[in-house]
C-alpha cells in the first residue's frame, strides 16, 4: 500500500492542526488535488498538503514592542 496519501481526514489531519472542513474547503477551491475513489473519502497525497501549507506562510514583520 502507498502511504504517500492520506485518508480518514479526522485523524490524520489533526497532525498538521487542520480541520476535515478546511480540507475539503481547499479541494473545491481547488487548491488542492483530492481524489474520491468511492462516495464518501477523500484521498489527498501528504506531500500536497505539505506545499499547500508551506504556500499559506505569511511573513510577519518586525513588530514594535511597547
Amino acid at each position: 500500500m502507498n502511504k504517500s496519501f492520506m485518508g480518514g481526514a479526522r485523524r490524520r489531519l489533526s497532525f498538521f492542526g487542520l480541520g476535515r472542513g478546511t480540507l475539503y474547503r481547499a479541494i473545491q477551491r481547488e487548491e488542492l488535488r483530492g481524489c474520491k475513489p468511492n462516495s464518501w473519502k477523500y484521498l489527498v497525497k501528504i506531500s500536497e498538503v505539505e506545499e499547500w501549507i508551506m504556500s499559506k506562510q505569511i511573513e510577519i514583520g518586525d513588530e514594535k514592542t511597547n
